[in-house]
């Protein structure tokens, strides 16, 4: 792969369908973005190390160089985070559920 000149992969715009789990989700960011809209999504995207969550910025920009339309796409890896509020919201839910039998009693 090419990388830019600050050291970061170059991504087709074909590849960025490709890195999403949801492909409806990535056509609607895309096409949100092509009209010259800023999204920020939370998704499952497809990395090297297998399918993580990730907060995600993409905004359309132009090539300063060559004027050409680009999409900057930014990721965060926020899997550690995601899996931390499923076991709070588990951990909630069996206090809930306790709480609720103990008011029976």
């Amino acid at each position: 792969r090419k990388r830019n000149r600050d050291g970061g992969l170059k991504i087709p715009i074909s590849s960025f369908h490709s890195r999403f789990i949801d492909k409806d989700l990535a056509k609607r960011v895309f096409d949100e973005v092509s009209q010259g809209r800023e999204s920020s999504v939370e998704a499952k995207l497809i990395t090297k190390d297998g399918p993580r969550w990730s907060s995600i910025e993409v905004c359309k920009a132009r090539d300063p160089v060559t004027g050409n339309p680009n999409i900057l796409f930014s990721t965060r890896d926020i899997t550690d985070l995601i899996r931390a509020k499923k076991v709070a919201d588990e951990a909630n839910a069996r206090k809930s559920e306790f709480i609720a039998v103990m008011a029976h009693e």
